[in-house]
């Protein structure tokens, strides 16, 4: 779920500042569909599928989504920043989850955003065809 040290360049699929509604959100996580991963993982899933004689889903495609970093919209400002900056310049330094702009306490505006860009992100790669097996097999 966005980019990672492996990444060509750091991406994210919210990069609207305050957006805590996620409205600008990226459904069709596009990054990931023109970079070929979700028909990556949609082939995989095909393969394994086909190579047991059964229908079950105990077969399917296993996914372990994996955070690397909130978007730098919602962070605080780390070391390497400009002095004086209201959030992170980027996506790096996120070894922590006190990373969030205010902290990850119940009232955290940015930590309910994070939460709610975990399901969009979720929400977003089933319309993409991963776990859903009537589109995938289309």
């Amino acid at each position: 779920m966005n980019s990672c040290d492996f990444s060509v360049k750091s991406y994210s699929f919210d990069e609207t500042e305050d957006d805590f509604e996620l409205d600008d959100f990226d459904d069709d996580v596009t990054h990931d569909v023109d970079s070929g991963m979700i028909e990556l993982m949609v082939e995989a899933d095909n393969y394994i599928r086909s190579s047991w004689a059964t229908t079950s889903d105990i077969y399917a495609l296993r996914l372990l989504v994996s955070p690397w970093s909130p978007p730098a919209w919602m962070k605080a400002p780390t070391p390497s920043d400009p002095e004086g900056s209201v959030h992170a310049e980027g996506m790096t330094g996120s070894a922590q989850p006190t990373c969030l702009r205010d902290g990850v306490g119940p009232d955290s505006k940015y930590a309910k955003a994070w939460a709610l860009y975990f399901s969009k992100f979720l929400d977003a790669c089933k319309c993409n065809f991963v776990g859903n097996k009537e589109r995938a097999h289309a």
